[in-house]
């Protein structure tokens, strides 16, 4: 597969509103990548593909809020797919929509970066997401 390096320019001291994008975990297709792109530019959003080594930063560095950790871990890898949406809350209907007409985006987990989650890595809102999906299916 073809792994991506991330590496946002942040501007320190700088606390601007978030820029709309999607991070995406696990994808190693391009051409699905390049097709949640074309369903995602409508709404203005910039599609980040996460490589594994950045996969111990926090959501928040990845989605260029805060400063990248000089010293990380990189075995910690979210073991599936995984798609997280920055900026987006107000288009989360219409974009969601716009990934399942194009086909694209399906069997993975989403879920949209809050004040809550933003400090937390990959690996730890994917185990998050796992736990609520097994709970609402009633397979905890």
């Amino acid at each position: 597969g073809s792994e991506y390096i991330v590496k946002k320019h942040i501007r320190p001291g700088k606390q601007s509103l978030p820029e709309k994008q999607i991070l995406l975990f696990g994808f190693d297709d391009l051409g699905e990548i390049r097709n949640i792109e074309t369903a995602a530019e409508g709404f203005g959003a910039n599609i980040i593909p996460v490589s594994r080594g950045n996969c111990s930063q926090t959501l928040g560095a990845l989605c260029g809020l805060e400063k990248y950790r000089e010293s990380v871990s990189a075995n910690e890898i979210p073991v599936g797919r995984m798609m997280v949406l920055c900026a987006l809350d107000t288009q989360l209907d219409g974009i969601l929509q716009a990934f399942s007409n194009a086909g694209c985006a399906r069997n993975c987990l989403k879920a949209v970066l809050t004040v809550h989650n933003r400090s937390w890595t990959p690996v730890r809102l994917y185990s998050e997401l796992r736990r609520e999906e097994a709970s609402f299916r009633g397979t905890s």
